[in-house]
């Protein structure tokens, strides 16, 4: 038949099946697991195993390693013949007595709310204002500051704002003596506060104390790669091990 439509009633039974000039070499069996009623078989993926996809109008097998490229998150991949999911665990000894120095020039502002600079502190009595945006953690009251030679005790610390618009910690110093010099500043922080080496995938964040699993808002929060312990009672001992599980994100 050299052109036309060949309808057969029954079964065709062919040594070779010819399309197009191209062979189908598949056999029968393989032809039918493309049946959507073919029960799924339970298999070992491998790195080099196929999964036919169709790539541009034209049907292919990609490499099963090859899903790792597409996949979201920088946390997922390829290794030992698996797709994997990076998961990352740190921890840290919670302190309420470790030093934090930060840069004076757009982070720390005076009572008035202008940069402040070295000349800013000078005897005792003075308030100056900690933006909480550049990751500052709570100065401790009763505990020293120091601006070059410049040392003086923190009377108290409460919540401001900059301008009335960016969050800040108001710091009031009781005493201080020395002169002030360099363009950083140096305090006691109290320890809530902790940078995640990554920003965790939604809810992949576990957070330890001690070996004990802590609850999400009511001893801490999360705020993109930034961990905050919560104040008050949940507030961990000094000396305690925290520790944090998460998957990148």
């Amino acid at each position: 038949l050299a052109n036309g439509i060949v309808t057969v009633a029954g079964e065709i039974s062919v040594t070779t099946l010819d399309i197009g000039g191209n062979n189908v070499s598949a056999t029968a069996t393989e032809l039918n697991v493309m049946d959507g009623n073919t029960t799924p078989s339970s298999v070992t993926l491998e790195a080099t195993d196929g999964v036919v996809i169709n790539d541009a109008g034209g049907m292919k097998q990609c490499r099963v390693d090859d899903f790792a490229a597409i996949l979201e998150g920088d946390g997922i991949v390829a290794a030992s013949g698996k797709l994997k999911v990076v998961s990352k665990n740190e921890s840290a000894v919670f302190a309420g007595s470790d030093a934090q120095t930060i840069a004076l020039s757009g982070k720390v502002f005076d009572s008035g709310n202008s940069a402040a600079s070295a000349s800013t502190f000078s005897g005792s009595s003075v308030t100056f204002k900690i933006l909480k945006a550049d990751r500052a953690h709570k100065p401790v009251a009763g505990k020293e500051i120091t601006v070059g030679s410049y040392t003086a005790t923190i009377s108290s610390v409460s919540s401001g704002t900059v301008s009335s618009t960016d969050d800040a910690w108001v710091v009031v110093l009781a005493s201080g003596s020395g002169s002030a010099s360099g363009t950083d500043i140096s305090f006691a922080k109290d320890g809530t506060f902790f940078d995640l080496a990554a920003t965790p995938a939604t809810d992949s964040l576990m957070v330890f104390v001690n070996g004990i699993l802590q609850t999400v808002s009511t001893h801490y929060s999360l705020s993109s790669d930034k961990v905050a312990m919560a104040d008050g009672n949940a507030l961990p001992a000094d000396g305690s091990v925290i520790e944090f599980r998460y998957i990148k994100g």
